[in-house]
């Protein structure tokens, strides 16, 4: 039987149809990442390596390798921004494109992908990009702050060296202002935080957890979008990631790189993104405030329903895609 199901988060509809999974002209649900299985440990022709172009990028902000030497990871400006900090004039009635757009540079292995890496490496790359967050979040022209990892060319990653992207925009996208629209008015709907009862929502259910840490929870969505699509959450009320207690760093940290293992053995390593859903400037302190992880993989291209109507069609259901994860 076909589902008809809303994301609590999101307010976006999918329809959950299992029964398509084995029709004759099914393929891959998922894109492969395409990540060559061999790299060398350095590349000189990679900008991020430190014997690339990596040697001559001044970091914003680094961490420093304190047994080996050199760094774990560093933040650098976007070589090919999309906005930036000094824009050039422009005709009207365009804008000047202001913003910031910077790169995580997860280590400087050419070879790691950011699951390979050790859990301390790892924990560098969750601090670094906090620290950077809470900065960025800060300056006044900052309204809205998008941070992300794309893996895999079908995700749109263009170079395979582990990295992750930051912009801050001076504006509120149309996507973000209405997500946020559905969680003010679910909150004036229910009276309860959107976050905080979608994830009880999911305890109560259980069926689609997939693992946790002191403090954190990874699901796999009521109404995922996508096959195997995973969402981390803080099991107390906070508004955004970047307030975190030191402490709390090590679990969401440890929880993050077990999901993402989990991804790559029991879906196939397939293309994904890795997004920090955070609020604008204007509602962080909203009473309909929260924060997720989200990991989306990313699907065959859709076909005209899809893409006409905006809703997904899921041929396993998310309750069967957390149980393969479970099972990692």
């Amino acid at each position: 039987m076909s589902e008809l199901r809303r994301d609590a988060l999101t307010g976006l509809m999918v329809i959950v149809a299992p029964h398509r999974d084995g029709r004759p002209s099914d393929r891959a649900r998922l894109q492969a990442s395409t990540r060559p299985p061999e790299l060398p440990r350095e590349d000189p022709a990679c900008p991020f390596c430190p014997v690339g172009g990596g040697a001559h990028a001044k970091p914003i902000l680094s961490i420093p390798d304190l047994e080996a030497g050199g760094w774990r990871s560093r933040i650098v400006p976007n070589a090919f921004p999309a906005v930036r900090a000094d824009p050039r004039a422009v005709e009207p009635p365009a804008m000047p494109g202001l913003g910031r757009h910077e790169v995580i540079v997860e280590t400087p292995r050419h070879d790691l992908d950011l699951p390979d890496l050790t859990p301390d490496a790892f924990r560098a790359v969750v601090e670094i990009t906090l620290a950077r967050m809470r900065q960025l979040t800060r300056e006044p022209e900052t309204e809205a702050l998008f941070v992300f990892r794309n893996h895999g060319a079908a995700a749109g990653s263009s170079l395979v060296h582990g990295h992750g992207q930051i912009l801050a925009l001076p504006f509120v996208p149309t996507e973000l202002a209405r997500r946020e629209a559905h969680l003010a008015a679910t909150y004036e709907r229910t009276g309860l935080n959107p976050f905080a009862a979608a994830l009880e929502a999911e305890r109560s259910d259980g069926r689609r957890i997939v693992a946790e840490r002191p403090g954190f929870c990874a699901y796999v969505p009521f109404a995922a979008e996508a096959p195997f699509e995973l969402r981390i959450q803080p099991e107390r009320d906070s508004a955004d990631p970047f307030d975190l207690d030191p402490l709390e760093i090590g679990p969401l940290s440890d929880l993050l790189r077990d999901c993402l293992i989990r991804l790559r053995r029991r879906a196939g390593d397939p293309a994904y993104n890795l997004l920090w859903s955070t609020m604008s400037r204007p509602h962080r302190r909203a009473p309909f405030a929260g924060w997720c992880l989200r990991i989306l993989p990313r699907r065959v291209p859709g076909g005209g329903f899809e893409r006409a109507s905006g809703v997904s069609i899921l041929s396993s259901a998310p309750e069967t895609d957390a149980a393969r994860l479970r099972g990692a």
